[in-house]
């Protein structure tokens, strides 16, 4: 297993590698480099044609899947690659996956652009979105705002020869249907409580005559902590969108500082509190990451954090922007204010954080507030009251 990861490791570094200098990859040699690597590291013989096999066609007519993975004749899995940096979200990608696959009756078929891997339950009837299983980026792996190695480890084994001869991927994806299923159940119990529910409620907390809109609303916030908080069932990720963009909240730490005669908290209160939005600066960590529906929260310099909301849009040039040292604008919605109450982030606090791990949590901190971050959800539970 040590051996393993330590490989995995490897190509996952060689993919970073390529990511963070930018290096412009045709689909070609991403498959060289990247794709067919992955694939010897699950196990595939890459170099007989009898188990990996290129430009597989179910006739002579059909648009070919570039990689189709056999045993003894029979596809166990089909594979698009396309470039590095490739969105992997045009339509024409999908509609010849999925022709390819649904043609032949494939269950299982992955997207991939050297740093992207998206599984994809192709005969599962729903709509394409609803087809994805879960989404890899090898180049977020380790990072805050990526997976650790040993679980990418353990969702990329689900593309093995042994895992899908077994049934492993298809019990992973039942488990992990269930696992939506019984979350959506209490979803829609916690928004919409009957009213039988509210009884057993006031019954408990031992008060009969609580408003039944005091008690809905607590379980409207609870369902939405637990939507945010409730960890997978399953060795999946809660599903991505078929471009490989997770629909999973990532979490952000900002700084702000007084600026145009406005303190943070003034900023705060303007920006967050009543306009719904915040603003980027050109060089600003993260902004080409922020997106739907990830949460953020905000720190004034000398107090703590005072506020967090939900990003509500991905950032987009607006050359009105209040200033224009921040041109790069997004939405918020359901902000959070606690002004007057901030959370110190004093040696305490710190000494819980992820982020403070293997640092001495009473030396300098300053890096930690001075650009926007990421955090872990455990994190952002901290700092802004969510978790105790």
């Amino acid at each position: 297993m040590a051996k393993e990861l330590q490989e995995l490791r490897s190509l996952v570094a060689r993919v970073k590698s390529h990511t963070d200098k930018g290096v412009k990859l045709n689909e070609a040699n991403t498959k060289a480099s990247l794709i067919t690597p992955l694939l010897g590291w699950l196990g595939w013989d890459t170099l007989n044609p009898d188990e990996v096999y290129l430009e597989w066609r179910r006739k002579p007519s059909d648009e070919p899947a570039d990689y189709a993975l056999l045993d003894s004749a029979k596809v166990l899995l089909l594979i698009e690659a396309k470039p590095l940096h490739d969105s992997l979200k045009t339509d024409k990608g999908w509609r010849q996956l999925a022709a390819n696959g649904l043609n032949a009756g494939i269950r299982w078929c992955a997207r991939m652009n050297g740093h992207l891997v998206i599984l994809v339950n192709l005969l599962h009837e729903a709509p394409i979105e609803k087809k994805v299983f879960w989404t890899i980026d090898l180049a977020r792996v380790d990072e805050a705002d990526g997976i650790p190695l040993d679980q990418a480890a353990d969702r990329l084994k689900l593309l093995s020869k042994k895992a899908l001869l077994t049934g492993r991927t298809d019990e992973a994806w039942d488990k992990w249907q269930a696992q939506m299923n019984l979350d959506n159940a209490i979803q829609e119990l916690l928004s919409r409580p009957p009213d039988s529910l509210i009884e057993m409620v006031c019954d408990k907390a031992g008060d009969t005559q609580l408003p039944a809109d005091i008690v809905t609303g607590r379980l409207r916030q609870i369902a939405e902590i637990a939507k945010q908080e409730l960890p997978p069932l399953g060795p999946a990720k809660p599903r991505t969108d078929p471009g490989g963009a997770e629909e999973e909240s990532a979490y952000w730490i900002t700084s702000v500082r007084a600026e145009k005669g406005l303190s943070a908290i003034e900023w705060v209160k303007q920006l967050v509190g009543e306009e719904r939005r915040w603003a980027f600066g050109e060089r600003t960590p993260g902004k080409d990451r922020i997106k739907p529906p990830d949460r953020i929260c905000f720190y004034a310099k000398g107090r703590g954090v005072v506020a967090h909301a939900v990003v509500a849009s991905k950032p987009e040039k607006n050359k009105k922007a209040a200033s224009p040292s921040y041109p790069w604008v997004f939405r918020l919605r359901d902000p959070v204010l606690y002004l007057d109450e901030p959370v110190a982030i004093d040696a305490g606090l710190r000494s819980r954080l992820d982020a403070f791990k293997r640092k001495e949590s009473h030396k300098s901190w300053a890096w930690f507030v001075q650009a926007t971050r990421n955090v872990t959800g455990q994190d952002f539970g901290l700092l802004t009251r969510q978790k105790t």
